[in-house]
This record gives structure tokens, sequence and C-alpha cells, in this order.
């Protein structure tokens, strides 16, 4: 079914893939043959939003028609600009003066910034109206946010505006963007990292002369940039303190590998040691919070 074999009882057992292209074969018109390659060699990275879905659905399937009509109109908006830097003069004759033929257009067809020319007798001159590029800004703004929210990011992410952006408000898009984009980590490494990890450990089955001792990886997602390092460091530690996170969840949140910072720390601690340098003490820093409450009327002003 959509080239996916299961089993009786519903399990994957095998993909049926073509060699290339289907695009590429008509033109060569060679004749398409699948083959079946079973579960263990692929790696289907999908993203499921309904039970009993099999294939994965586009992640800009929302917008594709979105996308494709503000290609249009941005195309239509640069004829239009195109035309709106055409100005052109127009050159009327009275019919029932008699006008020499061959001076009819004389200086008018070579007309220069500044010029002064003169025009035949009986002889008028009539400018275009260009139309006006209007609304484009906005326009485009809107249709990028549309796709921007159809993708569930920012629309600052997207176009790299920040235009009419403060600092509630970009927080704010950020922290529903985040979630999304811990969604879509856990769907890479439950997907694509746990297959690679799979076949890590068959492969090192297969090496004879390796240990076989049993082991996991673990997997940690790039770093997300902190909005607020100031308040979201003193949130993580608060955290921590009250057992509601694991100090390693926090360091793989950063970005960060629990066990090289285990390592690093009891490296320092032993040179400090050899030194006879003071450990470090935490200091109880104010946050950014702390300091905006202190201040006064007059400092938020300023």
């Amino acid at each position: 079914m959509e080239g996916v074999e299961y089993s009786p009882i519903g399990d994957i057992e095998a993909y049926h893939l073509y060699r290339e292209h289907p695009g590429a074969a008509r033109m060569r018109g060679a004749t398409l043959k699948s083959e079946r390659v079973p579960w263990q060699d692929i790696l289907h990275i999908r993203r499921l939003d309904r039970p009993g879905q099999l294939r994965g659905v586009p992640w800009l399937a929302p917008v594709m028609l979105t996308m494709a009509e503000l290609s249009d109109y941005q195309e239509a908006q640069i004829l239009k600009q195109k035309m709106a830097a055409m100005l052109a003069a127009i050159v009327t004759y009275d019919k029932d003066l008699p006008v020499d033929q061959k001076g009819k257009l004389k200086g008018l067809n070579a007309m220069q910034p500044g010029a002064v020319v003169g025009a035949p007798e009986g002889a008028g001159v009539v400018f275009t109206n260009p139309p006006k590029v209007d609304d484009y800004v906005d326009f485009m703004g809107e249709g990028l946010g549309a796709i921007a929210m159809g993708v569930g990011i920012t629309r600052e992410s997207l176009t790299g505006d920040l235009k009419g952006t403060n600092f509630s408000s970009g927080r704010m898009g950020r922290m529903e963007m985040d979630r999304n984009v811990e969604r879509w980590q856990r769907l890479i490494i439950s997907q694509f990292c746990a297959g690679i990890e799979r076949w890590v450990l068959e492969s090192w089955a297969l090496q004879r002369v390796l240990p076989t001792e049993k082991f996991r990886l673990s997997h940690t997602a790039p770093r997300r940039a902190l909005i607020d390092p100031n308040d979201e460091i003193d949130a993580m530690l608060k955290q921590v303190d009250g057992g509601l996170n694991s100090r390693q969840n926090v360091q793989r949140t950063l970005g960060l590998d629990p066990e090289q910072i285990r390592r690093e720390r009891a490296e320092d601690a032993a040179k400090d040691g050899d030194v006879g340098a003071p450990a470090p003490v935490a200091k109880d820093r104010p946050t950014a919070r702390d300091t905006r409450a202190k201040s006064t009327p007059e400092e938020k002003q300023v």
C-alpha cells in the first residue's frame, strides 16, 4: 500500500522503491520497476498527525497554495513596477493645421533630463500616468506571516525582519516556536537518530575484534538561543533545586554534553587542588527581572 508492505498484524515489513526517479525514467523511455527493501535498511522519517496514517504529509502542504499565489503576486508587482518606471510622452497634432511630416518628432524623440524642447506648430504633448505600486509591503508581510504560521515558526524567523517587534512580542513568538522545534527534534531523534543507533549496534556486533559490552547512544539536540539568559538560567536552576528537572536534562536543553561537563569539572577541581586555588563559589546575582522591578519610573523613561 503506497509502496509500504505490511504484515498481517499491521507491522511494516518492507518498502518497495524505484531505482530512479520516475520523471527521469520517462524521459529515457525506460520501464519503471520497484525493488523490495527490508524495513531494517530504511529510515522512514515522517510526522504522523493522526491514527492510521501511513505516509508523512509534506510540512509545506498547508501553505503551498499561499506560496504560489504570493509568488504570482510578486511577479505581477515587479511587472507593475516596471510599468510605473515608464514615463512616456504622446505627441498629438491638430488635424486642421498643416504640419511638416519630417519635423513632427524633431527634438522630442531624444529628450534628456533638464532639456527644454520646443514642440512643432500645431502639436501638443501629453504625458502618460503610470500606475502606482501601493500596499506591496503590507500585503507581502501578511502573506509571509500566514506562511510562517502554517509552517509553525515566527514571521521574524522566516523573513529576518524585526521591524515592529519588541522584547515581549518576540519572546512570546519564540516560546511558541520553541515548542514546535522541540517536537521536531524529538521526531528526528526518535526516528532518524534511533535508526542510526540501531545500525551502529548491529555493525558493532559484527566486529569480532571489538569488545562485546553493551552500550547505548545519547542524543543532544542543538543549543537553543536564550532570549533572556539571566532569567531563563535562573529558572532552570530553580527547577533543578526544586526537583522539577534533572541537571543532565537542563544541560542537554542547552545543547551541552553532561558527560563532558562532568569530566571537565572533575579536571578543573583536580587542577585547582594541585595549585591550591580556592574552589569557585556561586554568587547570588540579581536577575534582570529583579533589576527592572527595583528601577524607578524616571529610570524606566530613560
